[in-house]
């Protein structure tokens, strides 16, 4: 099994406003408080609406924040200067509460504890007021079910906004590239468990160790990024330290991809204790001594052709 996070706790800079914050270590609701903006106040929204409404975005409200006004860091003249995440004109916000809104309204209110009548333009600074706001608008227009393709959001983008789509197009393709640095600078503790039983086999074992190798080849290494453990499983009797061939501590060595393509076949009659070797890796791998660190991803990638030996065990 893989794991793949974002990090929670980096900065990119890529010549525009816009930041992917940390999550607050407090528990102050970000999403209450007025002019608060950046990704994880956007997403803590986003997650609220979810939760309380089940709405279905396909992702298109993020990506409308982003576009629009970079999670709110951008303040736009057709908005009177109003901060906002999800940018809405006053009519537009208007359109919220006409008569035939009174059903969503409704249930807006009852899911939010608010009265979203009383609420006016000028709170729409109020991010989870933002996000609620834009969530009716795309109800008024009848947007949903929003479509997943990019050129489909693109046009629905345009529609709300009267800007290009090219716009959409352009801003999308660079959250992706802030995602995908960002995803390198997290700091992750990743250790792969690589099964060496017996019906494996050499051609096999070689097969695993190339993938091995890829993967860590397109990791960002580094004693502050990710760590990297490899470790072998077959029997308990055969579980020693060759079985660990190389810590989390490893970090500085010249070609840790290398290392792990070179690791050689050796259990031919060995059978699969996945169990054991799981057990390894928590008693052995992730601790500190061993090189994890306090505030990482913690991500274990188990590699086996089948069925462990002791299948209650290794659920256990």
């Amino acid at each position: 099994m893989f794991g793949l996070a974002l990090a929670q706790n980096a900065t990119v800079n890529d010549g525009e406003s816009a930041q992917i914050d940390k999550c607050s270590a407090n528990h102050i609701d970000e999403t209450l408080i007025p002019g608060r903006a950046g990704s994880s106040v956007a997403t803590s929204v986003h997650s609220k609406l979810i939760s309380k409404l089940f709405i279905q975005d396909r992702g298109f409200m993020l990506g409308y924040a982003f576009v629009e006004t970079e999670y709110g860091y951008k303040i736009i003249d057709r908005y009177e200067m109003q901060q906002q995440i999800w940018g809405l004109t006053r009519d537009q916000f208007q359109q919220t509460k006409e008569h035939f809104m009174k059903v969503h309204v409704k249930i807006i209110d009852i899911a939010f504890g608010i009265d979203w009548e009383s609420i006016l333009y000028e709170e729409m600074n109020v991010p989870l007021y933002s996000g609620i706001g834009f969530h009716l608008y795309l109800l008024s227009i009848d947007a949903y079910p929003i479509a997943w393709s990019t050129d489909k959001q693109a046009e629905l983008y345009q529609k709300i906004t009267d800007q290009a789509t090219i716009q959409w197009t352009t801003y999308t393709t660079r959250l992706i590239k802030l995602q995908e640095e960002l995803c390198k600078l997290q700091e992750t503790d990743l250790v792969f468990l690589v099964d060496e039983s017996g019906s494996i086999g050499n051609d096999n074992f070689k097969l695993m160790m190339d993938f091995v190798s890829n993967i860590i080849g397109q990791l960002n290494i580094g004693s502050d990024t990710t760590r990297v453990a490899l470790r072998t499983f077959s029997d308990p009797d055969k579980s020693a330290n060759n079985d660990l061939h190389f810590s989390l501590n490893n970090f500085d060595d010249a070609d840790l991809g290398t290392q792990a393509s070179e690791v050689k076949y050796d259990c031919d009659r060995c059978r699969t204790f996945t169990d054991t070797g799981i057990a390894d890796v928590l008693a052995t791998d992730f601790r500190f001594n061993a090189g994890m660190r306090t505030n990482s991803k913690k991500v274990l990638v188990v590699i086996t052709d089948g069925e462990s030996t002791e299948p209650i065990k290794t659920i256990e």
